[in-house]
């Protein structure tokens, strides 16, 4: 994302439209380091997102777009959803809105390559079925990263060309609405929520850096910076966590959000992170990581070791 390979710059030189847009920062198009021929197996299934539902399972977002569930209990992988069509899928959330589990993804779909008004940017609403319940877009945007506040049932969209974040209203099908801006950011990509706080942890994708919106005053400040390639962040409330799913370092990073002075330290750099671009905390404060370079989610215990490997 913000730290590129040598063989992922000279990809990107060979798309007019991810030059435009920007897009070598979204996970849907990064550039993997290399890999062993055996774990090359299967790309369009390697997982991009990954989002824990409230009731304990995972829901698991590919690099085709493939929806499935994993049981966080047992690690049975259910697929819901085959494809995205010819959308190309690029974030994913899910929350519980009006007593009822939903996946929410963001993806787009470019119908010209001469400027950024020609990509449409789309956020679809599954049931856990994988069935299409709403669906939202907007010409001219990418939204590089999406959050969910399932009591208030809203969503917040980050920009993959500005430091700008929307909202939209599940219970409306009106278009999502710039709401918020972070002053310093190009890039907005990945999002974590703090309902409590009412506070957005938000990464900027072309500086490595991660800010703090507060939405009641609509205000933000940085919160660390300097990290690699922050492909997601998934916030856990007990302990005033935000975990971060560091790409190009292949770990997964933590920081202490409510502590001055506020720093980054390892939560987990075991061998089998290969390129984590997905992070949640699931039941049990268990980490689930969507590792895209080695094609698995893995689980991690509290004390960032491997206690599950599931490959879709």
């Amino acid at each position: 994302m913000n730290t590129v390979n040598r063989d992922s710059a000279k990809w990107l030189c060979k798309s007019t439209l991810l030059v435009l847009l920007g897009l070598c920062v979204l996970r849907a198009h990064a550039q993997m380091a290399p890999v062993a021929p055996a774990q090359r197996s299967d790309r369009g299934r390697s997982p991009i997102a990954i989002s824990a539902l409230p009731s304990g399972q995972v829901s698991v977002l590919g690099f085709r777009g493939g929806l499935s569930l994993v049981d966080s209990a047992t690690g049975r992988q259910v697929p819901i959803k085959a494809s995205l069509g010819n959308s190309i899928p690029v974030d994913m959330t899910s929350a519980r809105v009006s007593d009822q589990e939903f996946i929410f993804v963001t993806m787009y779909w470019a119908f010209s390559t001469q400027s950024l008004q020609g990509n449409q940017g789309i956020v679809v609403q599954y049931s856990l079925q994988g069935q299409e319940v709403r669906k939202w877009s907007v010409i001219g945007h990418v939204f590089a990263g999406i959050a969910a506040d399932g009591p208030r049932q809203t969503i917040y969209l980050g920009s993959a060309n500005s430091g700008d974040i929307s909202t939209l209203n599940v219970a409306e099908q009106t278009s999502p609405r710039v709401t918020e801006h972070v002053s310093g950011a190009s890039m907005i990509g990945p999002l974590a929520l703090d309902m409590d706080g009412q506070r957005l942890f938000a990464a900027d994708l072309g500086s490595g850096t991660i800010y703090v919106v507060d939405l009641a005053h609509h205000k933000s400040r940085v919160l660390v910076s300097g990290l690699g390639e922050p492909a997601a962040l998934s916030y856990e409330p007990s302990q005033h966590k935000l975990y971060i799913a560091d790409a190009s370092r292949h770990r997964i990073s933590q920081v202490s959000v409510d502590v001055a002075g506020a720093k980054v330290s390892d939560f987990s750099t075991v061998a089998q992170l290969r390129e984590p671009r997905g992070v949640t905390v699931g039941p049990n404060h268990s980490v689930w990581v969507a590792d895209f370079g080695a094609g698995t989610v893995l689980q991690l215990s509290a004390t960032g070791q491997v206690t599950a490997t599931v490959r879709p």
